[in-house]
């Protein structure tokens, strides 16, 4: 018997014991809720997953979803097993229950689709409008902390002292160690004005403790900066702002009026964000009616984008790219894109790796459901999903030393290409 069974049987143990009882309309509306959010979990898995689901998996699934049919069944009023009105901490159990049913079949398909409860869908949304925490991107690095990628400017983390690179291993005196990442994040956020603890380790191994007081944090988009008389340099943090390609145009437009000829665009950290940014900055970067990337869902393989033969070249200068083992997805799309049309030389480390794309639906009760529905090929065809792209300059900044070691040998790549 399967661990995923014996969970369900000690809910039926539960089913036992008392707790406070919701009204019957409750009960009823809370069946319908988790009877829609299974349901169309498995229709959008049979309608839109971006790969014909193989008999063995169907098979699999349905093996998955016959304890969670009992628990519906057992709470259904119309059902011949209802077995009657149920309170707060069943209802509770049984909602956890089909979340982890639901995310065992999503991650048996691939790593990407997820089902997002409702707090972990709310966490999603702020962080393209903006949340209440400390100004940090982290980025898990095993079972002990999280490192540190990026610290913002200005921001609560920056005023106490955080550097990137630094690891977080403790949140209010608790160790990460064995808790989910989402509990972890969740725990570094909170009202604003309120304080959170970290125990961090230096990059140098040392230990300490830093306090920082939470405030409201709208991410910025990108950083940009004159760092020669010529060269322009914009780092892009995400493209998850659906303001992402504007503000990349105006940070061109404001470069070049300072006199920038050339440019480096930063992209390392940069996990990825909304598609339909990338054609924005790519119609900025590249000639007209050029092959941004290929699609590929069901066997059917075409053009997922090209840039308008309308739409003039904004930028036409040199470009350096930056990438590192973090940038990925929508940050892959661009980078590849520039590489194989030989618009610009990409420097740094081996990209994550992420060519596919997820769709996110909207279902009862604040959850979503992110699903992956195609796979993306560069404009020479290269596939990236769990590969990456290999820079055509290999390079590691050392964060012992106070200069970048990678956008000086960016500035140097631009005065010789």
């Amino acid at each position: 018997m399967n661990k995923f069974l014996k969970s369900c049987f000690v809910f039926l143990l539960v089913l036992v014991f008392c707790s406070p009882v919701v009204s019957y309309s409750e009960n009823e509306s809370f069946f319908w809720e988790m009877k829609t959010i299974t349901s169309s979990t498995v229709k959008a898995i049979e309608k839109i997953y971006f790969r014909n689901v193989t008999e063995a998996e169907k098979e699999e699934i349905q093996q998955k979803l016959g304890p969670i049919i009992g628990l519906l069944d057992s709470i259904n009023p119309a059902s011949e097993k209802y077995s009657g009105p149920i309170g707060v901490e069943r209802q509770e159990f049984i909602r956890k229950e089909v979340e982890k049913a639901l995310n065992k079949i999503l991650s048996s398909l691939d790593k990407y689709s997820r089902l997002f409860n409702p707090k972990q869908a709310k966490m999603s949304d702020e962080r393209m409008h903006g949340y209440a925490g400390i100004g940090i991107t982290v980025t898990p690095i095993g079972p002990r902390g999280l490192e540190i990628i990026e610290v913002f400017p200005k921001s609560p983390a920056e005023e106490a002292g955080l550097e990137k690179d630094w690891r977080i291993e403790k949140i209010n005196g608790k160790p990460i160690q064995g808790r989910a990442l989402d509990e972890v994040i969740s725990e570094i956020m909170g009202p604003v004005g309120s304080t959170v603890s970290l125990g961090v380790r230096k990059s140098d191994g040392e230990e300490l403790i830093v306090v920082v007081k939470r405030a409201h944090i709208n991410v910025p988009v990108l950083a940009k900066k004159m760092i020669k008389e010529n060269i322009g340099y914009i780092k892009l943090r995400s493209f998850e702002s659906d303001k992402t390609g504007e503000n990349f145009k105006e940070a061109i437009e404001e470069l070049e009026s300072l006199g920038m000829r050339d440019l480096i665009l930063d992209l390392r950290g940069n996990t990825g964000g909304l598609l339909n940014e990338v054609d924005e900055i790519l119609e900025i970067l590249l000639p007209p009616a050029l092959v941004q990337f290929f699609l590929e869902a069901r066997g059917q393989y075409v053009p997922g984008s090209c840039t308008s033969a309308r739409v003039p070249q904004l930028f036409k200068g040199k470009i350096v790219v930056l990438v590192d083992n973090f940038s990925a997805s929508a940050s892959e799309v661009v980078s590849g894109a520039l590489q194989d049309h030989g618009r610009a030389l990409l420097i740094g480390e081996k990209t994550f790796g992420k060519g596919v794309v997820q769709v996110v639906l909207t279902l009862p009760g604040g959850y979503k459901l992110s699903l992956t529905i195609q796979e993306w090929f560069t404009p020479l065809d290269k596939k990236i999903n769990g590969k990456g792209i290999e820079p055509d300059v290999k390079i590691v900044d050392n964060p012992e030393t106070p200069e970048d070691e990678v956008i000086e040998a960016a500035v140097n790549l631009l005065n010789i290409f």
